[in-house]
């Protein structure tokens, strides 16, 4: 039939930024093509398929595809939002029925892998709930026309998460590192020299490879309290770009900031992927200390971020892309 796309409600704005991206490419009136974006689901390269995500009186799911005809022999591709893990079960049910509707194939986007911090167990009695919820995914039936389902996912906190899943699933991991490179663009809009640093190993190994330039490399202790493993030469007199997959309560990253600003960096800003940042801890970070605080929109908190030095980056762009490739 064709390729047919699906979101969870979180999702609806990278769902609407895919339509335009499409429509841009395709429409050469971008205004006169879009009208109302509910009204729109077709457009030239997919359909957009509504689920209903409705509840019954217990709160139990009753989920719903509208016009579900079109799914039988059509590539199906699905933006999921787990970030909160009570909706994990209500999320699941209606990939789970996307093979029984008759699916040719089936691509699942995990912008954001909510649990991966906890993909280890240290003591005895812990949980590694990483690999619970990689053995949901892994459940996901086979398609008739394709087989086992691809998952993609972007900047996973921990790597060896990748290897939890059976062979029910395709697992593939991106980044959205090179979606910040192109926004960052510094060489042409200033003469002031980048360098960028990682505040931990872990970071190091995940990004390293983006980074042609000498790159600082700290290290923290089980307080947060931050030190210069590498690269101390880079800091003073240059503008130090802070590297790592996702922020919390973000400790670290200010830790990072009162280091690297103790060795002279002339400005400090950072980069994550995922702005989990609960209890709006992005606060912390509205002030003159960082210059800019690029995030995606992996996360809700992120997306409702509403601050000048902010700068959030679409994942709507990589995802169409693999779309348009597939």
């Amino acid at each position: 039939m064709g390729k047919i796309l699906m979101c969870c409600p979180g999702m609806y704005n990278i769902k609407d930024a895919i339509i335009r991206h499409c429509l841009k490419r395709h429409a050469s009136n971008l205004s006169e093509a879009v009208g109302s974006l509910k009204e729109l689901p077709f457009v030239p390269e997919f359909i957009f398929q509504n689920i209903r995500w409705d509840e019954f009186d217990d709160g139990s799911p009753n989920n719903f595809f509208e016009n579900n005809e079109v799914i039988k022999g059509s590539d199906v591709f699905f933006i999921a939002d787990f970030e909160d893990t009570n909706k994990i079960f209500n999320r699941l049910g209606p990939i789970y029925a996307l093979p029984h509707y008759g699916a040719k194939s089936l691509t699942v986007f995990i912008p954001y892998f909510p649990t991966a911090t906890m993909e280890r167990v240290g003591n005895p009695g812990q949980i590694a709930t990483a690999k619970t919820l990689m053995r949901m995914l892994n459940a996901i039936p086979h398609c008739h026309g394709s087989g086992p389902t691809r998952v993609i996912i972007y900047d996973i906190h921990s790597l060896a998460v990748q290897h939890f899943h059976g062979d029910g699933i395709i697992v593939e991991l991106q980044s959205a590192i090179p979606l910040f490179l192109q926004q960052l663009d510094w060489p042409r809009r200033t003469s002031e020299k980048l360098v960028f640093a990682f505040p931990d190993d872990g970071a190091k190994k995940r990004f390293h490879n983006f980074f042609l330039d000498p790159c600082v490399i700290c290290s923290k202790d089980e307080n947060k309290q931050v030190t210069i493993k590498d690269g101390l030469k880079f800091i003073d007199g240059n503008h130090v770009v802070i590297i790592d997959d996702m922020v919390r309560n973000g400790d670290t990253i200010i830790n990072c900031e009162a280091v690297l600003r103790h060795y002279g960096a002339s400005a400090v800003s950072a980069y994550v992927t995922h702005g989990v940042f609960p209890k709006n801890s992005w606060h912390k970070f509205c002030n003159p200390n960082f210059t800019y605080f690029w995030v995606t929109d992996s996360c809700e908190a992120a997306r409702n971020i509403n601050y000048g030095s902010f700068k959030i980056i679409s994942l709507s762009n990589l995802i169409y892309e693999e779309i348009s490739r597939s």
